[in-house]
C-alpha cells in the first residue's frame, strides 16, 4: 500500500467522527428546544 494513503484515511475518518458528533448534537437540540 502506498504510505501517503494512510495518513489521509486517519484525518477523514477524524473529520467524519466531528462531522456526525456536530450534527448529533445540533439534532438533539432541535429535538429538546423546538
Amino acid at each position: 500500500m502506498n504510505e501517503g494513503v494512510s495518513p489521509q484515511l486517519g484525518l477523514s475518518m477524524i473529520l467524519l467522527k466531528v462531522f456526525l458528533l456536530a450534527l448529533s448534537e445540533y439534532l438533539a437540540l432541535i429535538l429538546l428546544f423546538p
